[in-house]
C-alpha cells in the first residue's frame, strides 16, 4: 500500500486543479449536474455523464464527479463555495494541495477488487430508430430509469457494462473503508 496515497481537503476551482495535472490514457469521467430551475425535458439527457477524459469538459458547472483509471481517482463534491475533494490512488505530487492526509489508514487495510453492473442494455439499432432523438447508437435503456444512459466509454459491443472498484478494507474488522472506481468493462 505504499506507494499508494489517500488525501482529502477543500478547493476553491476544481478545474484548477484537474488542468493542472496530466492524465494517462483511458482515463474516464462522470460529471453530475444538478439544475438550478426548471430545465426541458430534453436537457436533462445531460444530467449525468460518463466519458472519456478530456480538459475542455465542462467541470465548474457539475455539482459532482469522478476522474477515474486503474491508478487513481480524484472525486469531489461542491457545497456552497468550496469544492471538497478526495484524491485515492499512486502517489502524485500534485495532489499535495490537498492538505488532509489519511495514507496511514491504506497500511491497514486489504485491498480487492469487486465489479458492480449499471443499470440498463445496450439498444439494438431497431430500437434506437424506434426511439428516434434523442437516442443514439451505443445508448443504454432499462424501464424503470425514465431516460436513456449513455457509458460512452463503455467497451464497444457490450451489451451490458459492469464497473469495477476497488476496495479497501480494515484487515481487522472487515469494515470497508474507502474505494474507488477503476473501469468499465463489458457485462455478461
Amino acid at each position: 500500500m505504499t506507494d499508494e496515497m489517500l488525501r482529502s481537503g477543500e478547493v476553491e476551482n476544481i478545474s484548477t486543479l484537474i488542468t493542472d495535472r496530466e492524465f494517462p490514457e483511458k482515463t474516464q469521467v462522470l460529471l453530475e449536474k444538478l439544475p438550478e430551475q426548471v430545465i426541458p425535458p430534453s436537457d436533462r439527457q445531460n444530467l449525468l455523464c460518463c466519458v472519456d477524459f478530456d480538459s475542455k469538459l465542462d467541470f465548474d458547472h457539475a455539482i459532482s464527479g469522478r476522474i477515474f483509471h486503474s491508478d487513481f481517482e480524484i472525486r469531489w463534491q461542491r457545497n456552497d463555495e468550496k469544492t471538497q475533494v478526495v484524491y485515492l490512488g499512486k502517489a502524485d505530487p500534485k495532489m499535495l494541495i490537498l492538505v488532509n492526509d489519511h495514507t496511514s489508514l491504506l497500511t491497514q487495510c486489504k485491498v480487492g477488487k469487486k465489479q458492480y453492473y449499471l443499470f440498463g442494455e445496450r439498444l439494438s439499432p431497431a430500437q434506437v430508430q424506434r426511439i428516434g432523438p434523442p437516442a443514439n447508437d451505443g445508448d443504454f435503456a432499462v424501464l424503470r430509469i425514465p431516460r436513456l444512459l449513455q457509458y460512452k466509454t463503455a467497451p464497444v459491443g457490450a451489451q451490458r457494462v459492469r464497473l469495477v472498484v476497488r476496495e479497501y478494507v480494515h484487515q481487522k474488522t472487515g469494515q470497508l473503508l474507502i474505494f474507488r472506481f477503476e473501469d468499465l468493462v463489458p457485462g455478461v
